[in-house]
């Protein structure tokens, strides 16, 4: 028998009736659960250190929050983040085996700036005045709400992280894109900085790996 096959007939009947049902409301959700490779986390750590680099103001506004004894919360959400893009930056270039602590601080940056961008980004958007651009915050917000919430029912957990490597043109293609698409938005269209991240984000999580699959297709990219 194999190990899976093991652990379904010997060690999922020990289990208590309440982790049975989790594993198997996670094993029907489990298509639908995101998938984050070494690439897409770092677009989204890239993305964040672009903006942090080019608009002075916001950086100062993160310190200020990080900062406040009052707002512990704030203070731990920025940590996590800071933590997780460190380590989105670090192991798209050395490629090792991740600790289980890499692994969290990974999957909560993700969920975090997906959703903290999403609802900062989405009430002045949904106000008026951007068009169909307010579907991106939008999506995020609720993208994010839900991810977190299926995290603290240990339904989305580390097996949503990949590990699938990425190569140097990858990397460079991503780095490309997302630097001219953070640009482009705040230099040219001059929106606001979490604007600008939630659409970095939601472009990572769709419109980048079907560019990076034609540029595989066309033997570009590998």
């Amino acid at each position: 028998m194999s190990d899976e096959e093991i652990k379904e007939a010997v060690l999922l009947p020990a289990l208590p009736a309440a982790e049975r049902r989790r594993l198997a409301f996670k094993r029907v959700v489990a298509p639908w659960l995101p998938r984050y490779d070494d690439l897409t986390l770092f677009t989204f750590a890239l993305a964040l250190a672009v903006l942090l680099a080019v608009d002075s103001d916001w950086r100062q506004s993160l310190l200020r929050l990080a900062a406040d004894q009052q707002g512990s919360l704030v203070t731990a959400s920025c940590v996590i983040v800071a933590i997780g893009a460190l380590f989105s930056l670090i192991n798209v270039v050395f490629r090792r085996d991740k600790s289980e602590f890499e692994r969290t601080m990974m999957l909560f940056f993700a969920i975090l700036v997906t959703m903290i961008t999403g609802v900062s980004a989405g009430r002045p958007m949904l106000s008026g005045g951007y068009g169909a651009l307010a579907i991106f915050p939008l999506w995020n917000a609720v993208n994010g709400f839900l991810l977190l919430a299926l995290a603290g029912l240990r339904i989305l957990d580390d097996d949503c992280l990949t590990d699938e490597a990425a190569g140097w043109r990858q990397v460079l293609l991503a780095t490309v894109a997302v630097t001219l698409l953070v640009a482009v938005c705040h230099y040219l269209f001059k929106l606001d900085t979490l604007t600008t991240f939630s659409i970095a984000v939601a472009y990572t999580m769709s419109l980048h790996h079907m560019i990076r699959r034609l540029f595989e297709i066309l033997g570009v990219v590998r």
